[in-house]
């Protein structure tokens, strides 16, 4: 019988294969060549399925959005709306293990490639919206109120506390990502219990 190929599957790990390298060595260390040994897949089997490191790149971001998308559809089916869930979906966006700050390695890497790449710039607009829909979410949970929108709609009445939030959320990745020697000492979940307390007051 000819062997089956989950080609969704593999893709899914080269683009697990570019969030290692990029976390690890840049976005420059995450060359085909590289992402074929990281992963064990061929050049030929990378090659199938991604041209070049562009399409490599924005594969990786569209796995990531789509990883934290399910992180948090899981937390708010099994968590109770309240503080602790608030948190639990904040910590998403958050460097606060290796796979997260992968992620946001190569959130921070592709946002710097989309000033001159149309491509990243669509999705650096749709990650901006789902990041934003998700503080809304965030913020009603800390409030213990239920206030109906859409995916990637925030509420008017919400759009200053959605603003303040993101401020935060946006610095401390790119603290804890760049900087990450400087605030060792610091619980970053402290941080983010002490957000979602000064939200609900």
């Amino acid at each position: 019988m000819p062997k089956i190929v989950d080609h969704e599957a593999r893709r899914g790990e080269i683009a697990l294969a570019v969030r290692r390298l990029v976390a690890r060595e840049g976005l420059a260390g995450a060359t085909v060549r590289a992402v074929a040994e990281e992963s064990g897949w061929s050049m030929g089997a990378v090659r199938y399925y991604f041209a070049s490191q562009d399409q490599l790149l924005v594969f990786a971001v569209e796995s990531m959005m789509e990883q934290v998308t399910e992180r948090v559809l899981r937390i708010r089916e099994r968590m109770p709306a309240g503080p602790d869930r608030a948190a639990a979906l904040i910590e998403q966006l958050l460097p606060q293990d290796r796979e997260r700050r992968a992620e946001c390695t190569v959130w921070l890497a592709a946002l710097a490639r989309a000033r001159h790449d149309s491509a990243m710039d669509e999705l650096r607009h749709r990650a901006w919206a789902g990041e934003r829909h998700l503080l809304a979410l965030a913020i009603c949970d800390a409030r213990g109120v239920v206030v109906d929108f859409d995916r990637d709609e925030v509420p008017e009445r919400l759009v200053a506390d959605v603003d303040d939030l993101q401020l935060r959320v946006d610095g401390a990745t790119l603290i804890w990502t760049t900087m990450a020697d400087q605030v060792s000492g610091r619980d970053l979940s402290v941080t983010v219990g002490t957000w979602v307390e000064q939200l609900s007051s």
